[in-house]
């Protein structure tokens, strides 16, 4: 046992403690001595190679220097060094053969096909069919796919292109990650598949070409249904310079091209500016309408001082009106109207809420019976309404209604009068009922007239009362 298993060698005898002990040196102990030592040296390994390694070396985390350097490994069981591993020349050879049945010899050189193994190549031409074959070292040619067993197309491999080819052993191919020819012209292109590629053209139906994005139809062009076959008239992209706008225009053999914009089922279009990733901020919108037959249209202006846009309507009916529709408690707003040599800057129609006030306790109005109509043309607002009273507490003095929808101005310092009917007052109230819009304000101070002067009459209203109102007025 000249080393004890953890590499440390032990001797058979020691010398010294025989002589200690009065042992003579003895042929049959000093061979017993030197049979460990022999021992001990056919477990070491020798620097010519003569010995055979016969179990795993652990090496404690220390490293083999200088190992592969004066010659490559000539066996797929040889060990390459780092350097070998870097220059990457085991799986690598220039291919030979022909364009479209390619073989490589690689050293060592490949003896069989496992699942995954992946040999590099520099082509030496490009191939000219779209089922080129590959034969390392000799074996069995097979096919090469890529993109997960699709054909190839004249040109996916090209002279001098560094390839790379995983064999895929269930299906006996080989698989080219690097496909990519390069075309530098081509008179047309064919696109014959209907199935969806991961990214790519194909034929989703009839008469169209489709542009497939992560294995879904992204984008389709084709004939319109009942147009005519084939097609003469067409949409074209544009992209443009700095300071100008792509476009898309209709163009074609017909003069005049006018191009459509259709939804799906009930479906709106709308245009959109600020976009991100294909998402923007509405601007305008077309709504669908069931069966319609009659729709706006609006016609840009020629130069002209003042130039004009119209915006009018058309469609299957004879007579078609144009109506505008505001959204909730939305007004309709036009800055400026132009009646023939009178100018209108102004044109407004809405609603709003009365309300009363007096001068002590509280009328509180029937909100059934609250919303009045207005319209503002120009500067003048004209108004009407009907106001009910549901309930009173103890009101006296001055009668208020409030919420018109604007201030009235102050003009020439005169305040506004109004026309007013009111009934169901308190038996108190036994002359006119009169009011006025007090400028400055919002608001129509009420009274009864009576021996040549206006009386406060909060205090003849009661549950029930009602007034009825309308006027103009001016604002500023």
């Amino acid at each position: 046992m000249p080393f004890n298993g953890s590499g440390t060698f032990i001797r058979v005898h020691n010398w010294q403690d025989d002589a200690d002990n009065n042992i003579d040196i003895e042929p049959d102990r000093h061979d017993e001595e030197d049979d460990g030592l022999a021992t001990g040296l056919s477990n070491c390994i020798t620097k010519d190679g003569q010995s055979t390694v016969t179990a795993n070396i652990p090496f404690g985390g220390r490293k083999i220097t200088g190992y592969g350097t004066s010659s490559a490994p000539s066996a797929r069981s040889d060990v390459p060094s780092v350097g070998q591993v870097q220059d990457g020349l085991f799986p690598w050879a220039v291919a030979s053969g022909t364009a479209d049945a390619i073989t490589a010899t690689y050293s060592p050189a490949i003896t069989a096909l496992v699942d995954g193994m992946q040999l590099r190549l520099r082509a030496g031409a490009a191939n000219a069919t779209t089922a080129p074959t590959f034969s390392p070292n000799g074996i069995a040619a097979d096919v090469i796919t890529k993109t997960g067993g699709n054909a190839l197309v004249a040109g996916d491999i090209s002279a001098d292109q560094e390839a790379i080819l995983v064999y895929n052993l269930a299906n006996t191919r080989w698989e080219l990650v690097t496909p990519g020819a390069v075309v530098s012209s081509f008179s047309s292109v064919t696109v014959t598949g209907s199935s969806a590629p991961t990214n790519g053209m194909y034929r989703p139906a009839a008469n169209t070409v489709g542009l497939a994005v992560n294995s879904a139809l992204g984008f389709k062009v084709g004939i319109a249904s009942g147009t005519g076959s084939p097609s003469v008239n067409f949409l074209a992209a544009y992209n443009c310079g700095t300071g100008y706008y792509p476009s898309i225009q209709a163009e074609g053999t017909d003069s005049n091209i006018g191009w459509n914009f259709v939804s799906k089922g009930t479906g709106s279009i709308f245009f959109e500016t600020n976009g991100t990733g294909g998402l923007g901020t509405i601007q305008a919108a077309v709504l669908d309408t069931a069966s319609a037959a009659n729709y706006p249209t609006l016609t840009g202006g020629a130069t002209g001082s003042p130039a004009t846009v119209t915006i009018g309507a058309a469609g299957a009916s004879t007579d078609v009106d144009i109506a505008i529709t505001p959204k909730g408690a939305g007004k309709v707003k036009v800055p400026s109207v132009n009646f023939g040599q009178n100018s209108l800057d102004y044109y407004e129609t809405g609603s709003f809420n009365g309300a009363f006030t007096s001068a002590t306790g509280s009328i509180t109005i029937n909100t059934s019976f609250r919303d009045c109509r207005y319209q503002r043309i120009g500067n003048r607002v004209f108004f009407s309404g009907q106001l009910v009273v549901s309930s009173v507490s103890s009101p006296t003095g001055q009668l208020t209604i409030t919420g018109l929808p604007f201030v009235c101005g102050n003009v020439n310092g005169a305040n506004s009068a109004i026309s007013i009917t009111a009934g169901t007052l308190a038996s108190g109230a036994t002359t006119s009922i009169v009011g006025y819009i007090v400028q400055n304000t919002s608001n129509i101070n009420v009274y009864q007239f009576a021996a040549g002067a206006l009386n406060a009459v909060a205090g003849n209203v009661t549950t029930g009362s009602f007034f009825i109102i309308s006027g103009h007025y001016p604002i500023s």
